[in-house]
């Protein structure tokens, strides 16, 4: 096959005039090249300009032009893959200027020729984008080969900090910031995105991969809630509570999405179950230690025992053991955000063994 396509330059020059294009589909931003099969006459006149130009047909905009050797009336162009930076349809369009051949007048002197300008049209490249996919980064599939040339601002990402806002029955999306993020068509990559205000989980951000050269996104992702990609997490971190039991304070850590809102509350929960129908305590644990158990989606069965605010960005409160019940018992402690009627996005629960002669 290779050298079929080599030859193709001369079965046009033995056919006549004429553009051939290979591939005829094309992925922007890819390292791939465009080839052009071309083969030009001169009819007998002086030929003073031969050139071969691409056109965007969507805009009837002419984006370069090489100029080809008078002397050469077939070959091939390469057009590498800095000259494909976005989608579109394209053709090549071939203009050979000269001079017609000089004719002879009835007193024997020689007229002039005319200047004349021939023009040939290739069939249409279609260039289609690469598949990208869009998280809280930027991916291509597996196959994609960027261009190795400078296309550094090919690409950019455009992220639309939005707002929600209710007031009685209507709800308002506002768009609060608008940042953009020059991107590298690479086959993954992260981008490290700042925080413009703190998120509720009824906020969010949309994504858009955008070329400067295209009206239209690239692609965009839609709504991208932060807190559910990223979760409310709530540590214990007293680290004698695992130990020697619960003496003094336990510390209680919450863990926010990137961006999130953390002003909220903080409830200590006994486990309904957790005296009448005992808890399993894990083997080795002697009396005053506390366990993590794990959490769960289940709403609280009674009152909270205790509650802490979390404001002004807070991440940490602190519980007094007094708090927790003579015996070994199971708490819960969760997390809620202000002014917020959604479930709790954070609990965590364990087993705290306290003794009577415990403070």
């Amino acid at each position: 096959m290779p050298q079929a396509v080599s030859l193709l330059p001369f079965l046009l020059a033995l056919l006549g005039c004429g553009l051939n294009i290979w591939p005829s589909l094309h992925v922007a931003l890819s390292n791939a090249s465009v080839f052009v099969d071309f083969s030009t006459k001169s009819g007998g006149g002086a030929v003073r300009n031969t050139s071969l130009s691409l056109v965007d047909t969507g805009t009837n905009t002419t984006l370069l032009t090489r100029n080809i050797p008078d002397i050469q009336s077939a070959g091939r162009v390469e057009f590498d893959c800095s000259c494909f930076l976005y989608a579109g349809t394209f053709r090549f369009l071939l203009r050979q200027t000269g001079v017609a051949a000089a004719a002879s007048r009835a007193n024997g002197s020689r007229e002039g020729g005319a200047p004349s300008t021939a023009r040939w049209w290739s069939s249409e490249l279609q260039v289609q984008w690469p598949t990208f996919h869009i998280a809280v980064g930027i991916s291509t599939n597996e196959h994609f080969r960027a261009c190795s040339r400078a296309v550094d601002a090919a690409l950019f990402m455009e992220v639309s900090y939005v707002e929600f806002n209710q007031i009685g029955r209507i709800s308002i999306d506002k768009v609060q910031a608008r940042t953009r993020h020059p991107i590298r068509p690479l086959r993954s990559q992260s981008v490290q995105l700042s925080c413009v205000f703190p998120f509720t989980e009824r906020d969010f951000i949309r994504v858009a991969l955008r070329s400067p050269h295209a009206a239209q996104d690239v692609k965009s992702s839609g709504s991208l809630y932060l807190s559910r990609i990223f979760s409310y997490k709530l540590l214990v971190e007293n680290t004698n509570a695992y130990r020697g039991g619960c003496e003094g304070t336990m510390t209680v850590r919450l863990i926010p999405p990137p961006c999130a809102h953390t002003d909220g509350k903080v409830l200590l929960y006994k486990d309904g179950g957790g005296a009448g129908r005992g808890v399993a305590v894990p083997p080795g644990m002697e009396a005053g230690e506390t366990a993590v158990t794990g959490s769960g989606p289940e709403e609280p069965p009674s009152p909270p025992l205790a509650f802490n605010w979390l404001t002004g960005g807070e991440s940490e409160t602190e519980f007094n053991c007094s708090v927790f019940h003579t015996g070994r018992n199971k708490y819960c402690f969760r997390f809620v955000l202000n002014l917020s009627r959604s479930p709790s996005p954070a609990q965590t629960c364990l087993v705290v063994h306290r003794s009577a002669g415990e403070i």
